[in-house]
């Protein structure tokens, strides 16, 4: 009896003690992140956004540089995610549905690397109303036409938080590529093509993975 006693008090303490004593699993560690990048690119285009149709201002300017701060910080992030996706499909080896676990973790860099595309090009468009909101022969609000740009923002927005964290995104996605298209009709200058193709490119980039 006290030797049953010793087993199970044994069992109950290693039963509370197991999350403290090992380590995460590396797969949900790395889907964490993910859906933790996604919202960060999706909250910075919506401010990106915002802050276009604003007269250039040194608030605006600062906030502009805080948007562009977070991103690097995201794109930061995404590069420690590769050893992290490299310790995922080693634990994926091991994994009880072998086969299940190990194709999950296939998915991930593919993931990981649209993550940074998207950042990069997120990062280009905040930059660019930074460069062309101190010129006073270019209003931003203008080029990027706000009714256009407003309508783009939510449907890309929902795009990108689907695409890293798993979901479908294709209707979202023929929203974004409408006003995409509507944008290349309205404006044929060399300012709107500038400060609007990296949002035309992140279009791209996602339909490029969409299944």
């Amino acid at each position: 009896m006290t030797r049953l006693w010793e087993t199970g008090l044994g069992t109950a303490v290693t039963l509370v003690l197991a999350p403290f004593l090992f380590p995460a699993n590396p797969l949900t560690v790395v889907r964490a992140e993910f859906a933790r990048v996604a919202a960060g690119l999706s909250d910075a285009l919506r401010t990106s956004a915002a802050l276009a149709e604003r007269a250039d201002d040194g608030e605006r300017r600062a906030a502009l540089q805080r948007v562009t701060d977070d991103i690097a910080g995201l794109s930061a992030a995404l590069q420690v995610l590769g050893p992290q996706i490299a310790a995922a499909g080693k634990a994926a080896r091991w994994a009880i549905v072998r086969r299940s676990a190990m194709r999950a973790t296939a998915e991930l860099e593919p993931t990981r690397r649209l993550a940074v595309q998207l950042a990069r090009n997120l990062e280009v468009f905040a930059a660019e109303l930074l460069a062309f909101g101190a010129r006073p022969d270019v209003a931003t609000a203008d080029v990027l036409g706000a009714d256009l740009l407003d309508r783009l923002v939510a449907p890309l927005g929902s795009a990108i938080m689907a695409a890293l964290t798993g979901r479908p995104f294709a209707a979202e996605l023929a929203a974004a590529r409408a006003v995409v298209d509507e944008f290349r009709a309205s404006d044929h200058t060399p300012a709107a093509s500038v400060v609007r193709r990296p949002l035309h490119r992140m279009v791209e980039e996602l339909e490029a993975v969409v299944p």
